[in-house]
């Protein structure tokens, strides 16, 4: 049994080196266990030496403190920990070495995290400190081996992650890291890359939006369009928002991206309500990670006032899985937009674990039901029952409904039959750029155009 004098290092009050090994060889005997992924990571000050030289030993045990603060603040963090699996304890924190730290990263579902995670920390120690009046600028090197790709012993484990810092400082020389294995190294640049075009995405003006139209089915009128956002890079083409997404939240971009298609969008839907649209909406997607921002309601409600739209002609959409991992601030948040006059949508509903209490909370306006539901509904009519019944159950709440993934004209028949509210899909329109948009919006008002009857489908309700 290690005793706290063991293992605890005096100046920095982390754990130290030989409570850090016997930490991995227990995330080792887990992993195999329940097959999870761990990290060994091993990160040093790239000058520590020559301030400590420069400075004293005191400010040299200063910087030691501040950086270890550092190093648990950003592996504490909501945005660090998200990219886990939402637990405190899968990260561990131990002074190694003389300017030398291990970093330990338990229950991890994909390697690519590892790359987010460590970018995330050796940003964060770019940020300069200040120390007895003393600016100091530091920057660290990292080296990085994985459970079990790279060995199932904690010894070697730990031999692996400081070959590879070496290999970092060799390469790089500083404010680097890289994998011990080589595969892993070539996949994380590649991901390293794709991060810094899509950062200068925005500067760039490569970012843009297309709408689709949602259509009132009593009227076969357009009763309000989705702000869809595309990516064209020079380098890469059109890439999909499936790919490009995801890399936005995992690196924090979102929130800037999120904010440009909120701005973007209702200075499009200003410009078509002044062009005397006046009673067509647009809505746009929120992030998860959009919700660790507490404030956001107000942020959106700031943009609409300054874009000059009428709150209603807004209509924000998030997926059931958001409100049920945030539901105490997403449905605050949710309801206070609601109180501005922005109308609010569940969207893809049907795919995650939507509690009827949670609903019952949220705004009364809209569900969305996923694709999956409606497309189906051509080969079994099962899947007429389920849309049915969930819009029952939301006429029931109060929640208008609308479908999506409309491609044929007998879903359309089949929706307004069962007294589903409004459709989307491509049958009505494709996602068009704003430029094209306007001349979908006038055509709509003298009614849709008929499409030919899906082959396949069973009519019925």
């Amino acid at each position: 049994m290690l005793t706290q004098q063991e293992g605890h290092d005096p100046v920095t009050g982390l754990s130290n080196r030989l409570l850090f090994r016997d930490r991995v060889a227990q995330a080792v005997a887990h992993g195999q266990r329940h097959g999870l992924i761990a990290a060994v990571i091993i990160l040093d000050i790239d000058t520590f030496q020559r301030i400590n030289d420069a400075l004293g030993f005191v400010i040299g045990d200063q910087l030691l403190k501040k950086t270890s603060e550092r190093l648990v603040d950003v592996l504490r963090s909501t945005d660090t920990i998200t990219l886990m699996d939402g637990n405190l304890d899968s990260s561990t924190v131990s002074r190694t070495g003389a300017d030398e730290f291990g970093i330990l990263l338990t229950d991890l579902q994909d390697i690519d995290m590892v790359t987010w995670i460590v970018k995330r920390i050796l940003d964060n120690m770019a940020v300069p400190l200040e120390i007895d009046g003393h600016e100091i600028f530091i920057t660290c090197s990292a080296g990085i081996s994985l459970f079990p790709n790279d060995h199932n012993d904690p010894d070697v484990l730990l031999q692996n992650a400081n070959a590879a810092r070496f290999a970092a400082k060799e390469r790089f020389s500083t404010n680097s890291f890289t994998f011990y294995s080589e595969n892993i190294n070539q996949t994380s640049y590649k991901q390293l890359w794709f991060e810094s075009q899509l950062h200068h995405a925005l500067e760039k003006d490569e970012l843009s939006l297309q709408y689709q139209p949602k259509v009132d089915l009593a009227t076969g009128k357009i009763k309000g369009m989705e702000a869809l956002i595309r990516w064209n890079n020079p380098k890469l083409g059109y890439v999909s928002p499936m790919d490009f997404i995801p890399v936005a939240e995992h690196t924090g971009l979102i929130h800037d991206i999120g904010e440009w298609v909120i701005q973007s969008a209702c200075a499009q839907a200003k410009r078509w309500e002044d062009a005397g649209f006046a009673d067509v909406s647009v809505a746009v997607n929120l992030s998860a990670i959009q919700f660790r921002h507490k404030d956001l309601h107000e942020r959106i409600i700031t943009m609409v006032a300054e874009s000059g739209l009428s709150p209603e002609h807004l209509e924000v959409e998030v997926t059931e899985t958001v409100v049920m991992e945030n539901s105490e601030t997403a449905i605050h948040i949710l309801n206070e937009l609601a109180k501005a006059g922005i109308r609010t949508a569940i969207d893809d509903f049907g795919t995650g674990h939507s509690s009827l209490v949670f609903l019952n909370k949220l705004p009364e306006d809209e569900i969305k039901i996923d694709k999956s539901f409606v497309m189906n509904m051509t080969e079994d009519e099962n899947y007429v029952t389920i849309v049915r019944s969930i819009i029952d159950l939301a006429h029931n709440l109060g929640f208008n409904v609308v479908a999506e993934g409309v491609e044929c004209e007998d879903i359309y028949e089949t929706l307004k039959e069962i007294n589903c509210d409004a459709a989307q899909g491509h049958y009505f329109c494709q996602p068009l750029p704003a430029e094209d948009f306007i001349q979908w919006l006038c055509k709509s008002k003298w009614g849709l155009e008929k499409k030919d009857r899906h082959p396949g489908f069973k009519n019925k309700v």
